[in-house]
């Protein structure tokens, strides 16, 4: 509905020569006479807070500023004609190769005159707050956003149309790609009136406000090519309550000698918080001005931007996106960007937090726009922008258009138990997510699960592989298996219509279902029961006689659930699990199977969070579990003593891990190992390789 293609919306802001280009600049371009009323409108009208105060003082440095225009212009213009030659130009006070850049890059409606109009545009000849309006390089790209929704919803048919604003709201956000998740905030933008329905003018509305508005109807664009720095508002508001705090300002302000002073000028009302349409005050510090940004980057004096040039003139933080900007939106395919170009691009609209670095959260190595977007506001030109770097228009972004991050695929360690070595068996691509490793009984075979990065839970699939991570198979459908003693068969639990604890052949045939209510089977080391969970309940199967007890009931525990992944003790006498209690507190703990009482022991209940996958040490004195090393920023495995009060948990030695997190563990039947398996930390995407240009 919305979707440009990459020519349609290279049209929309192409310099080079055409009618579509002489028709928006003449419609963009003013007289002299209408300057001063221009520069009031370019920032004033956009500063909405209370200009009581300061009108005057605001009005007398415009006056003065088109006095000295006034001056300037009259000085160069020696032929008395309207426009500046380049010659008279040239006479600008500077080096010559400057101005020659300036009258080429500000002479916007390629006559060859650089009229006051154009010069008031120029920086450094009149105030930033006081500069004259130069065409809008959004005008376009609003135009065919309306147009395309006139279309689409019926407007162009029958201009009164009304339409159910919730329909409106999940139509939108469908042809954005989007789900309905974030349908709320869309009804309060585009339903003004509260009627729930949307008439044309609320369309058009809306349409400004995902473009370059916020939802407060504060524009955040001036006629000058003005940017409000929006996303240097939302860094300064720290707890996002709408202002800018004293204390906020003073502690997140890059400049900490300027911060007292600038607090103080743009706290107009002296409340102590800075509102957003404080910020925007033209005597303010709220405004970016990518436009001198782009004349003090052309270091080369060419009036375009280089690759080099581009980067370099960034600051830090979005320097990241920098290799990505000249590839999505050089129009005219010259690997460089002119002021045009450069001033539609993110890094000049400082609209949103660019910076952000998106995260592939379905781990498929590609970013979708619903992880582009971030949140609901600007969506529209979120999109936008999400179109221009995909180059190869495949509705989703690689590593060679933009930069996000993702997660490797997890995988599984071997950890030497007198630590001397941490050595990666296995990880592959259709198993991104993997786990519940089991060791069979005679060391020989490992059993996981695992599925691929864009699959759901009932996709997983049961794995064999050798001990040294070679050779895997696949045996079924299922999650967290369990050797029986003898290794010859296992357990394990299935979702969906097979929903259960299953009993099979370690081959996968003789499948048999052992209870359909039943989750996280776990075979004990004497192959004698299965024990799994029934809610809150533990019960085990008998395997001789295929009869389920309920061993540990409701009451026999503060548990309101009992977690999954449960470990037996060597003796079989004890099942140890992770249990959330009624004050969503959460506790390491193990009961005993083998008697009338539960005989309940917590082993460990700190603040700290850790995994509910528990192994327990061959001779039973000590469970191992991963807990949060907050130090580290990670989780690693822990040892507590199975038989003490209170014990404190050790860190595993060994664990040479500073790139993700140990989540569980078990043991080789020798007892000289743990199979670890290892979820790796998100990564960014690799700059170094990319050099794609424009197709």
């Amino acid at each position: 509905m919305l979707l440009f293609t990459r020519r349609e919306m290279a049209g929309l802001y192409n310099l080079g020569t055409g009618e579509s280009m002489e028709l928006k600049l003449s419609s963009l371009m003013f007289s002299d006479r209408l300057w001063i009323c221009t520069a009031v409108l370019c920032v004033c009208a956009l500063a909405q807070a209370d200009d009581s105060k300061p009108a005057n003082e605001l009005s007398e440095r415009i006056k003065a500023a088109r006095q000295n225009l006034d001056r300037i212009y009259d000085q160069l213009n020696t032929d008395g004609e309207n426009g500046l030659t380049l010659g008279e130009f040239l006479k600008r006070q500077g080096p010559a190769e400057r101005s020659s850049r300036d009258f080429q890059v500000f002479d916007f409606n390629g006559d060859s005159l650089i009229s006051k109009q154009e010069l008031s545009g120029i920086p450094g000849v009149v105030p930033l707050y006081a500069r004259g309006e130069i065409p809008d390089v959004f005008a376009g790209i609003e135009e065919h956003a309306i147009a395309s929704m006139e279309i689409s919803y019926g407007w162009a048919e029958n201009p009164e149309l009304v339409i159910q604003s919730n329909i409106f709201a999940t139509t939108y956000l469908q042809s954005l790609g989007l789900n309905s998740t974030q349908r709320n905030q869309i009804l309060r933008q585009a339903d003004v009136n509260g009627n729930l329905m949307i008439d044309f003018a609320e369309m058009e509305g809306f349409v400004k406000q995902q473009l370059v508005r916020r939802a407060s109807g504060v524009d955040l664009h001036a006629r000058s090519g003005l940017v409000v720095n929006y996303s240097s508002f939302l860094h300064l508001d720290a707890d996002r309550d709408g202002g800018i705090s004293r204390d906020e300002y003073l502690s997140r302000y890059y400049d900490k000698e300027l911060a007292p002073g600038r607090f103080q000028v743009s706290d107009r009302d002296g409340d102590g918080t800075i509102k957003l349409e404080e910020f925007i005050y033209p005597l303010a510090f709220g405004w970016n001005d990518p436009i001198n940004d782009f004349l003090k980057s052309d270091t080369d004096l060419d009036g375009e931007l280089s690759p080099e040039e581009l980067v370099e003139g960034l600051p830090t933080y979005l320097q990241r996106i920098g290799p990505f900007i000249i590839p999505g939106f050089d129009a005219d395919k010259n690997g460089k960007l002119n002021l045009w170009e450069y001033r539609i691009t993110p890094v000049a609209n400082r609209v949103a937090a660019w910076q952000r670095v998106p995260v592939d959260a379905n781990r498929n190595r590609q970013i979708e726009f619903a992880e582009f977007a971030g949140d609901e506001s600007l969506l529209l030109l979120r999109r936008w922008y999400f179109q221009q770097f995909d180059l190869d228009g495949s509705g989703a972004l690689t590593p060679d258009e933009y930069i996000f991050k993702y997660t490797p695929d997890d995988a599984f360690y071997a950890l030497a138990a007198d630590d001397s070595s941490f050595e990666k068996l296995y990880s592959s691509a259709d198993t991104s997510y993997c786990g519940s490793q089991a060791v069979s009984p005679d060391g020989k075979w490992i059993a996981f699960d695992g599925r691929p990065a864009e699959s759901s839970f009932s996709d997983t699939v049961i794995y064999i592989m050798a001990a040294d991570g070679t050779g895997r198979r696949a045996v079924c459908d299922g999650s967290m298996p369990t050797w029986s003693a003898d290794g010859k068969y296992l357990a394990c639990s299935r979702s969906g219509q097979n929903s259960g604890v299953w009993l099979m052949k370690s081959d996968g045939s003789e499948p048999k279902r052992i209870s359909e209510d039943g989750w996280g089977a776990q075979w004990s080391p004497d192959g004698k029961s299965i024990a799994f969970t029934l809610g809150a309940q533990i019960a085990l199967y008998n395997v001789e006689t295929e009869a389920i007890d309920v061993v540990v009931g409701q009451g026999g525990h503060p548990y309101q659930y009992i977690y999954y992944n449960m470990a037996w003790s060597p003796d079989c006498k004890r099942v140890c699990f992770k249990g959330r209690k009624a004050n969503d507190t959460f506790e390491l703990a193990s009961v005993s199977v083998s008697g009338d009482s539960p005989d309940l022991k917590v082993h460990y209940g700190g603040e700290l969070t850790f995994d509910n996958d528990a192994a327990w040490s061959l001779d039973g004195s000590r469970i191992f579990v991963s807990i949060r090393n907050e130090e580290k920023k990670r989780s690693l495995l822990y040892s507590i003593a199975a038989n003490e009060e209170n014990p404190a948990p050790a860190e595993v030695p060994g664990q040479t891990i500073d790139f993700g997190t140990c989540t569980s563990c078990c043991w080789t039947p020798d007892g000289k190992s743990l199979i670890v398996h290892v979820r790796h930390d998100a990564l960014e995407t690799d700059l170094a390789p990319i050099a794609k240009t424009n197709p």
